[in-house]
């Protein structure tokens, strides 16, 4: 397994500090995941571990060694159908391939597109931007990430999927998971917690680290003012002492853990 660790890292923007002190760690084998309000600077992370931008204080390193993203990156941003520069899909998801000289780039290019649930067939020769915001976003995950970089970010990579959609795209994500550092940004987040690694949340001015989804649930159980949980979720373990490991966000998650008692009550502090 890798290991990417962030280390004090602080940034200013115009002459603004964004953020400062923000460290945690981001392993492959599992997507980690970035989370926290608009404006907090989940995508200027993202610049930062890419390259994109540099960081005022702090370190950044993979497996113990000073990082250095060129060409070992793969980005995509929230709107990345709006960086479509070729004629048609085989041209886009072969790129990056052409350019580190692949001799074999269309073959690889044909076989990556079908793993994003995009036929070659019907999708090869096609114009990206005549494809639907769905599609358009499959191709651009699959042109960023088929030469198979160390490090993949992603910025909301389910804006615009459907619901088979969403499903599919977090198997490719967990399936790249094992041997790659990924790390995502979401505000879909229990679609990923019970998939994810490290959870960086951030916050305004500074970031926590959890090492896992269940880490930052527990956590959130016990202050309401960390993070959002779904309302019905909060409700449901209303009367019930925080546990060790809560159940994920799912109706038949809750369900089984409520049906597993005895727990403690936190109004009665004993047996119910």
């Amino acid at each position: 397994m890798s290991a990417l660790t962030i280390t004090d890292l602080s940034f200013s923007y115009n002459g603004s500090q964004l953020f400062k002190g923000v460290s945690g760690t981001f392993s492959s084998g599992r997507p980690n995941l970035v989370l926290g309000p608009a404006g907090t600077g989940k995508t200027t992370l993202l610049l930062l571990l890419s390259g994109f931008l540099a960081h005022d204080s702090g370190s950044i390193d993979l497996d113990g060694i000073s990082w250095h993203p060129e060409g070992r990156t793969g980005l995509t941003f929230q709107n990345p159908e709006m960086l479509f520069f070729h004629s048609t899909v085989g041209q886009e998801v072969t790129f990056a391939l052409r350019q580190r000289g692949e001799v074999s780039c269309e073959t690889r290019g044909k076989e990556w597109l079908e793993k994003w649930d995009l036929p070659v067939g019907q999708f090869w020769d096609r114009h990206p931007m005549k494809l639907s915001a769905g599609e358009k976003r499959r191709v651009a995950l699959a042109a960023c990430t088929v030469f198979l970089p160390e490090l993949i970010l992603m910025d909301e990579p389910t804006a615009g999927l459907d619901h088979e959609g969403r499903l599919a795209l977090r198997q490719r994500v967990c399936e790249l998971a094992r041997d790659h550092i990924v790390i995502l940004i979401t505000h879909d987040p229990e679609f990923f917690l019970e998939e994810s690694g490290s959870v960086l949340l951030m916050q305004e001015g500074s970031a926590r680290w959890f090492g896992g989804g269940r880490d930052l649930i527990a956590a959130s159980l016990r202050d309401e003012r960390l993070f959002p949980l779904p309302d019905w979720y909060r409700n449901a373990l209303s009367g019930v002492s925080i546990p060790e490991n809560p159940p994920w966000i799912k109706a038949e998650s809750v369900l089984a853990f409520l049906a597993a008692g005895p727990f403690i009550s936190k109004e009665r502090g004993g047996e119910k």
